[in-house]
């Protein structure tokens, strides 16, 4: 391989590592994230190689992928060290130019502390909840101390990817230069959410369908939409609330809302598969998840809110953390006081009055991710970063 030849060329393929400890199968965000844009950048004509943990089905899935995934085994401690040897294997077998790291730790810093040996670039994504600190104990302030040898390490990297404003805010509070990071927003595929399959929840339910996506966490904010149910219930009687998603809050909330007396009209459905997702989020008519900080814990972008205007459904989140970018105020949706079930409310109640207003800000939602925030369109924005960056790095070998 004529690696400096092709490099100087400044228009050839990278060698892209993919260095991660959440990859698909796994669900969850950042396991999505990682196999989306490894999966462009393959598409692009790079060499993309991905190393990850093993898992149940991983074998299967990798022998799918049109790139190599080396696996390693999820061993405490031991993990890290094969993670570290499986890196430099990588690196020598592939003539890696970057490693991208979909968390600061612990691939983040394995790849930063050997880049200068390797000769690597390599690039860090942030999503939040990890640059966000407190102080109120003494296990916070302890930890809180972190923040300076994160900051260290996130400026030892090539660039830093923020997945929102919100998040590039908390990475420079922390002590990174601000022209050290790159804000790259998250993004959906929008033809997955397009079908004409109907869910049984739309079979089954006559009136308006309110609905949230969300693991059972107290700052996803299903508490305020509770609250705010009462007042919803006496303009719209027939209107159900529908809950996907499990987790350790379950009970509690369903607790308040027989408390509260709404229970009739909330429907707990549990962990949804994600292949029946695009169905149901066809079948409501408002997507509202009131976010909002609970100590470390915050939104870092909000996907959510990108599946359902895929959709063309309007959406309802809270006016905090990295949501302020997923959601156009006003445009795809509405942003609202997270703790006020009153403004919760008002949004929710504005769109289920107003057929022509939900239909407009759901248009507008689809035609916003069709324009800009497919991961076609993400995994273009890193890629300009990367290749100019290796450009950059060249031009002053």
């Amino acid at each position: 391989m004529d690696t400096d030849g092709r490099r100087q060329a400044g228009t050839a393929p990278m060698n892209v590592l993919f260095y991660t400890v959440d990859y698909k199968p796994l669900s969850g965000g950042i396991a999505e994230h990682t196999h989306q844009l490894a999966s462009y950048f393959d598409r692009s004509g790079d060499d993309v190689i991905v190393v990850a943990p093993a898992m149940d089905g991983s074998d299967a899935f990798d022998s799918e992928q049109p790139f190599p995934v080396y696996r390693v085994p999820s061993y405490p401690v031991v993990g890290h060290l094969l993670l570290f040897a499986m890196l430099l294997y990588a690196v020598w077998k592939h003539g890696i130019d970057w490693v991208y790291c979909p968390m600061w730790f612990p691939t983040g810093a394995i790849a930063v502390l050997s880049s200068y040996v390797l000769g690597v670039k390599t690039a860090i994504a942030v999503h939040a909840h990890e640059v966000v600190y407190e102080k109120t104990t003494v296990r916070k302030r302890l930890g809180s101390r972190l923040r300076h040898v994160q900051a260290t390490l996130l400026e030892m990297a090539s660039v830093v990817i923020a997945v929102s404003s919100y998040t590039k805010a908390r990475v420079v509070d922390i002590g990174v230069d601000p022209n050290h990071v790159r804000v790259v927003n998250n993004g959906v595929n929008p033809e997955r959410f397009e079908t004409t399959d109907t869910h049984p929840v739309a079979v089954r339910t006559d009136g308006p369908i309110l609905l949230t996506v969300a693991r059972l966490d107290p700052r996803k904010g299903h508490d305020t939409i509770l609250e705010a149910l009462p007042s919803l219930l006496d303009s719209y009687p027939s209107l159900t609330y529908v809950v996907a998603g499990d987790g350790q809050q379950r009970t509690d909330l369903e607790s308040l809302a027989a408390t509260i007396g709404v229970d009739d009209a909330v429907e707990f459905l549990g962990y949804v598969p994600d292949d029946d997702l695009p169905s149901l989020y066809n079948a409501a008519d408002v997507f509202a998840m009131p976010n909002r900080r609970e100590r470390t814990s915050v939104e870092g972008f909000g996907i959510v809110f990108l599946e359902a205007n895929a959709t063309g459904t309007p959406v309802v989140g809270g006016r905090h953390g990295g949501v302020t970018d997923a959601i156009v105020d006003g445009e795809t949706g509405y942003l609202v006081d997270p703790t006020d079930p009153d403004a919760v409310a008002d949004a929710i109640g504005r769109l289920l009055t107003d057929d022509d207003l939900r239909r407009s800000l759901g248009e507008a939602g689809r035609e916003r991710v069709m324009d800009s925030y497919t991961w076609d369109d993400v995994g273009s924005q890193l890629h300009s970063i990367l290749t100019s960056g290796l450009e950059q790095h060249l031009t002053h070998e």
